[in-house]
C-alpha cells in the first residue's frame, strides 16, 4: 500500500496540535482502519507510524518496537488525555512517603507522576518536598532551594545523618551535668589606657567593659562567613548546633558538658577545632557546640579567641573591628638598684654629684685626647710606608 493510500486512510496524531485526535481517538480509528482491511499487527504499526508527527515522531523513532497492542499502550500512557491526566494528578495529589519506603523509591515515583502529568522540574521538586511527613525536613529542603533531582537526594540524605546523630546525642544515658548555684563575679572594668603606659595585649584599648554590650561582627570559620557577638565575659568560643549541623563538620568531645547563660544551662554537644579569621586576624581555635535556643547569634566570641596575643578591638560609634597589632618593645632603660637608707647630709650628697659630674667630664676630655694620639700615629705610620715603598722603587731603578 502507498503512503498517499495511508494518508487517506488513517488520520494523523500530534499530541502538540489542537485540532488533532487524542491518543485514545487515534489508536481507536487505527484499529478500525485495520479490521476493515484486514491488516496484521505488523503492517498496523507500520501505517500508523507514518502518520505520527512531531513530538509523537521522535518518540517513535527514539525507541523500539515489537508489536502492535505494545505500542498502542505506550501511546497512550505516554501522551495521555485529559481524563488520564485528572487521574495522574489525583495520584500526584495524594502521594506521600509511607513508612519503610526507601527515599529513591519515593523520589522516582513522584518524578514520573510529575512527567506524566506534563509538569516541569521545579514542580516536580515542590510536590517530593510537600510528600515528606517530616515538618523539619520540608523546612530546610525548601531553604536550601534545590535545581535537581540529585540535589534533592543528596540534602536528603545529609539531613537524615544529621537527624540520627542528634538523636544519639538526645537519647545518650550520660547523667545530666550540674552547676553550682554560686553567681558569677562580674566582670573587671577596665580603665582608659594612659598614653604613656606600654601596650598590653590583652588591654581592651581606650574603652571600658560597659560599652562593650552590643558588639556585632562578621568573622569567616572555615570559610563560612557568620554573624559574631563579642564577649569578653565569656570564657569559651560558642557556635549554634543548627550552623555546625548546616556545613557537617567534625565533633569532637569535650571536658566541659554544660554551660551557663540568662536562660538557663546549655549542654555541650561536642568542639570542633576551626580556623576563625575575624578582622586582621586569623587564629585556630577550639569552638564548643551548643543548643540554638540559648543565643541569638551563630557565634559568640569568648577570651580564648579574645584574649590572644596582639589582637585589639577597636570601636567607633556603631561599628566593631578586630585588628591585629604588634607589640611594641619597651624602650624604659633598666633601673639601677638604688640604696635605701636615708640621706644624712643633703650638701654633702650634692657635694658628690657635683664631683662626679667633673669626674666624668675629666673622663670624656681624656677619652678625646687618647682617640686623637691614635689617629695621628696611624696617619704617620701610613707616611713612612708611603716612603719605604718609594725608596725600594727608586733603588730598583738604579740597579
Amino acid at each position: 500500500m502507498e503512503v498517499d493510500d495511508i494518508k487517506i486512510l488513517l488520520p494523523p496524531f500530534n499530541p502538540n496540535s489542537s485540532l488533532s485526535l487524542n491518543s485514545q481517538e487515534w489508536v481507536d480509528e487505527v484499529e478500525n482502519m485495520s479490521a476493515l482491511q484486514n491488516w496484521s499487527d505488523e503492517h498496523t504499526l507500520l501505517y500508523a507510524s507514518l502518520r505520527l508527527e512531531d513530538d509523537a515522531k521522535l518518540w517513535f523513532c527514539t525507541n523500539k518496537w515489537n508489536n502492535w497492542k505494545q505500542f498502542k499502550s505506550k501511546l497512550v500512557s505516554q501522551f495521555p488525555t485529559s481524563k488520564h491526566l485528572s487521574q495522574y494528578l489525583e495520584k500526584l495529589l495524594k502521594r506521600h512517603k509511607e513508612d519503610g519506603e526507601s527515599f529513591d523509591d519515593y523520589v522516582n515515583d513522584v518524578v514520573q507522576l510529575a512527567g506524566k502529568c506534563n509538569f516541569t522540574l521545579p514542580t516536580a521538586i515542590h510536590y517530593i518536598i510537600s510528600g515528606l511527613s517530616d515538618a523539619n525536613m520540608r523546612n530546610r529542603l525548601i531553604a536550601y532551594n534545590c535545581t535537581s533531582i540529585q540535589e534533592v537526594l543528596s540534602r536528603i540524605q545529609t539531613i537524615t545523618f544529621n537527624q540520627e546523630q542528634e538523636a544519639k546525642w538526645t537519647n545518650s544515658e550520660e547523667p545530666k551535668p550540674t552547676l553550682p548555684p554560686k553567681k558569677p563575679p562580674p566582670p573587671p572594668t577596665a580603665a582608659p589606657a594612659p598614653a604613656d603606659v606600654e601596650f598590653h595585649p590583652n588591654y581592651p584599648t581606650l574603652k571600658n567593659e560597659a560599652e562593650w554590650s552590643d558588639l556585632v561582627v562578621t568573622v569567616k570559620v572555615a570559610d563560612v562567613l557568620l554573624t559574631a557577638f563579642v564577649d569578653l565575659s565569656s570564657k569559651y568560643t560558642t557556635l549554634q548546633s543548627s550552623e555546625f549541623r548546616k556545613h557537617s563538620w567534625k565533633l569532637r568531645q569535650h571536658d566541659v558538658k554544660a554551660l551557663g547563660f540568662r536562660l538557663g544551662l546549655s549542654k555541650v554537644l561536642g568542639k570542633t577545632i576551626k580556623t576563625v579569621i575575624a578582622g586582621q586576624v586569623e587564629m585556630l581555635i577550639e569552638i564548643l557546640v551548643v543548643e540554638d535556643n540559648f543565643q541569638s547569634y551563630p557565634i559568640i566570641l569568648g577570651r580564648n579567641f579574645l584574649h590572644n596575643k596582639n589582637v585589639c578591638i577597636v570601636k567607633s560609634f556603631q561599628s566593631c573591628e578586630i585588628n591585629f597589632v604588634d607589640t611594641p618593645k619597651s624602650t624604659t632603660p633598666i633601673p639601677t638598684p638604688q640604696s635605701t637608707a636615708p640621706p644624712k647630709n643633703k650638701k654633702k650628697k650634692r657635694s658628690r654629684n657635683k664631683s662626679n659630674n667633673q669626674q666624668q667630664m675629666v673622663n670624656n676630655s681624656s677619652s678625646l685626647e687618647i682617640q686623637k694620639i691614635i689617629e695621628d700615629g696611624k696617619t704617620y705610620i701610613k707616611e713612612i710606608l708611603v716612603r719605604v715603598r718609594e725608596e725600594n722603587g727608586q733603588i730598583k731603578n738604579y740597579l
